[in-house]
């Protein structure tokens, strides 16, 4: 499995959805939530800035040492700029999409193990995926359906 990156600054989302409204595996109340650094995950940012309801910034608190900090910290050694990040989640968001648009019954888009195919959703991206991409967006894919089946209830 890829190692998760984690966002090393403290966000601030702001909230227009009722108090208890969950996202990402987390409640947020009305009005401002803050996050603070390192408890929340790339794939769970890109979840939350695709909300209409929420809206994500970064509390820009320097370090004592009166530089700030790299935006995300793990799986790229030494951390990544704030470009790549946006790069990151951009793809992500793009791979939960392109999965919602698989059929879960033709065999071309799923595989016996109920993943989606790397090729079909390569296609339809138009670039290649790879399994382990593939991989990390079905997780959070399944994590949103299962969110708006919540919310549908």
């Amino acid at each position: 499995m890829a190692q998760q990156t984690v966002i090393a600054k403290k966000l601030v989302v702001q909230s227009l959805a009722h108090g208890g409204y969950r996202r990402a595996g987390m409640a947020f109340n009305t009005g401002e939530n803050v996050l603070e650094p390192n408890t929340i995950t790339c794939s769970q940012l890109a979840m939350l800035e695709a909300d209409p309801r929420l809206a994500v910034s970064c509390a820009e608190a320097s370090s004592p040492d009166g530089a700030s900090g790299n935006l995300v910290q793990g799986s790229v050694s030494g951390g990544v700029t704030d470009q790549q990040t946006k790069v990151q989640i951009n793809e992500q968001i793009t791979l939960i999409s392109a999965i919602s648009q698989l059929d879960p019954e033709n065999p071309d888009h799923f595989t016996t193990g109920n993943k989606p195919q790397v090729d079909a959703l390569s296609k339809l991206v138009g670039h290649s995926v790879t399994a382990s991409q593939r991989d990390d967006a079905w997780v959070d894919y399944q994590k949103l359906a299962a969110e708006q089946a919540d919310n549908a209830e």
